[in-house]
């Protein structure tokens, strides 16, 4: 099967009206990840601030942040946010 990569960002887009990711937003997210998606959210926050509005993003593999100045990985051995590239 070939990968399919879902790029969202996060203002105005994947939260809604209280600034939050709706449970049905991440148990979608979530299922979509375990079917092979690679869940990209992108957006102009630092990471600490990315991850308080998504409750950890337990539902995405990447996130993009700083405006495209850092990307982060899911780590699958302890499960942290491991930096893989900054500029």
């Amino acid at each position: 099967m070939d990968k399919k990569m879902i790029v969202m960002d996060l203002d105005g887009t994947l939260l809604n009206d209280n600034s939050e990711v709706s449970e049905n937003t991440k148990n979608y997210l979530n299922k979509l990840k375990q079917d092979g998606y690679i869940i990209v959210l992108a957006t102009g926050r630092i990471l600490k601030s990315a991850l308080i509005a998504t409750d950890e993003a337990e539902f995405a593999n990447y996130i993009v942040t700083d405006a495209g100045a850092a990307v982060y990985k899911k780590s699958n051995e302890n499960n942290d946010w491991e930096k893989v590239y900054e500029d």
